[in-house]
């Protein structure tokens, strides 16, 4: 049973493709670029695990405001504390084969790919177009 409907389809192919694009961006080494189809799936996982994290944090609030600490607002230390989860360094050959081979995006681009897909991350640090 199919429980999408047509405009549900329609926006997560269009989203597919957007996300596929980002990710085809990226240059791990020079001349290098992450292979945004070969990840599409994982890129996806990490989104909406990101998404459904900050809504479980939302939740765990209760309605109350989290505490400013060390002048960063709770939203700010729940994405900070995201990126630093995927800090790491590779040899160039180790990330040349992880590039060509895995389903997963190197751990900079596990970053900087979903966080510009989510709105409340512009607003946790005041993010203005352009």
């Amino acid at each position: 049973q199919d429980w999408w409907t047509p405009q549900d389809e329609k926006v997560f192919k269009e989203r597919t493709t957007r996300l596929i694009e980002e990710f085809s961006a990226f240059e791990a080494l020079p001349g290098l670029k992450v292979n945004g189809a070969n990840t599409i799936g994982e890129n996806i996982g990490d989104l909406g695990g990101l998404n459904m994290a900050h809504e479980a944090y939302r939740i765990s609030l209760r309605g109350q405001p989290a505490p400013v600490l060390e002048g960063l607002s709770g939203d700010q230390r729940f994405f900070l504390a995201y990126a630093q989860v995927w800090r790491s360094k590779y040899r160039d050959g180790a990330l040349r084969e992880l590039v060509m081979s895995d389903v997963h995006s190197p751990d900079e681009f596990r970053v900087n790919g979903p966080l510009p897909n989510i709105d409340d991350w512009y607003a946790a640090f005041n993010v203005q177009p352009g």
